[in-house]
């Protein structure tokens, strides 16, 4: 809602994922991180021109021999194939996006009737039917450590048949503390944990950031502990709920279909850019497949 979240200033990315501001301005944010040798680049805009563009690429050295660059333009539309910034070419990336083809956002000033009245009829029979099953959510600001590691716990088994790293412990300690984590955990009839969810708070809104689940999670769980998490999220004051980045619109993407289900609107992001140093492009491609596939899975 108004300014993309990516382009507010402190954001989750700056904030706790290792990167840093090397520019920004109305409509333009450019961040930065290092891993090893390799430089990281990411330049995420809402309206300059290429002109600007150009001249951005070109101050901050976005093209290397050790630098990975992305330029990702939030407006939607396709935008051309080929961008050329730097006399380099910038690849359109039609496929495993750093942001997903974009996301899903509830606007949580409308009445709780409302809010739940846009999730799918069938996901709303099955968030009844797992309360009438004695399934039930605790919603939790400020999560302890203990909590934290509960998640953790319940995430680990997914993170390793995906290969997906493990949330930073000491990353979400520290939102908690500062007051911008939100948790909201579903238990069974006997109190086992069977939905974890955490959203990061700021600027007014929420975003969703982890969730995991049990294998044997009963129809409903998900749904009902994504609801209830809106309530939360709602009661503390929070005017938006971004459901985070979906990876395709495609329907046979089971993520893509369970957060359209929750009754959001989509915002689509526009086309996405990248310049990969060519002694890295083999490997770098691999690691953009696996990532993909593992978004589309959930």
């Amino acid at each position: 809602m108004g300014t993309p979240l990516a382009l507010r200033a402190d954001w989750i990315l700056e904030r706790y994922l290792g990167w840093h501001v090397r520019f920004a301005a109305d409509q333009v944010k450019l961040l930065e991180r290092r891993r090893g040798v390799l430089r990281q680049t990411l330049l995420v805009a809402c309206g300059p021109d290429h002109g600007q563009l150009d001249a951005l690429a070109r101050a901050h050295r976005l093209v290397g021999a050790t630098t990975l660059s992305t330029v990702v333009d939030l407006r939607p539309g396709d935008g051309p194939e080929l961008l050329r910034l730097a006399d380099r070419p910038f690849l359109r990336a039609d496929r495993e996006r750093f942001f997903g083809v974009g996301t899903f956002v509830l606007d949580l000033r409308e009445d709780e009737a409302v809010l739940f009245g846009r999730i799918s009829t069938r996901e709303r029979s099955k968030c009844r039917q797992a309360e009438r099953n004695g399934v039930r959510v605790a919603c939790t600001a400020k999560p302890s450590a203990a909590e934290i590691d509960a998640l953790l716990a319940l995430y680990a088994p997914m993170a390793q048949d995906r290969r997906l790293p493990l949330p930073q412990r000491e990353q979400l300690l520290t939102m908690a503390s500062r007051g911008e984590l939100l948790s909201a955990v579903c238990l069974d009839s006997t109190g086992r944990a069977l939905v974890a969810n955490l959203a990061f708070c700021a600027h007014g809104e929420a975003y969703f950031l982890h969730g995991a689940k049990v294998a044997d999670a009963p129809a409903g769980a998900g749904i009902l502990a994504q609801w209830e998490l809106m309530r939360a999220l709602k009661a503390r004051g929070l005017v938006a709920y971004d459901l985070g980045l979906v990876a395709t619109c495609d329907e046979a993407d089971g993520l893509f279909r369970f957060k359209r289900s929750l009754g959001g609107s989509f915002v689509p992001y526009g086309p996405e850019y990248r310049h990969t140093p060519a002694w890295l492009r083999p490997a770098y491609a691999l690691w953009r497949r696996r990532r993909f596939a593992e978004a589309r899975r959930g």
